[in-house]
């Protein structure tokens, strides 16, 4: 048996009606749409490493900024694969925490969310 899809909505958002018929029918299963109010409460451990995370990835940013800054001050020679690789780590350490940050702050629940 397929698993109902829940799908949590403000109250004043009307327009969902045809949305969640075609839905219902595309993946062949039950859509129920509930209020906001009726979130389930978010796991404190997952909240927990959520926050573990966030002061880790707060901790490193530090580090690799300064380290790419060392091909600005000329204190490395240049390394296109190296630089390039600190780059995108700043810039997925920066995504995450994005993210992270985004779910700590609906992490409430219930009619706290907004």
């Amino acid at each position: 048996m397929k698993k109902t899809i829940h799908l949590y909505s403000s109250a004043g958002n009307t327009g969902l009606g045809g949305f969640i018929f075609t839905l219902s029918q595309n993946l062949e299963r039950d859509v129920l749409l509930l209020p906001l109010s009726k979130l389930p409460t978010p796991d404190p451990l997952r909240l927990q490493a959520l926050r573990v995370e966030k002061n880790e990835i707060e901790a490193d940013l530090p580090h690799l900024e300064f380290a790419l800054g060392k091909f600005a001050r000329g204190e490395w020679g240049p390394d296109a694969g190296r630089e390039n690789g600190l780059k995108a780590d700043i810039d997925a350490a920066k995504t995450r925490l994005r993210a992270i940050n985004a779910m700590l702050r609906v992490g409430k629940g219930g009619l706290h969310n907004g």
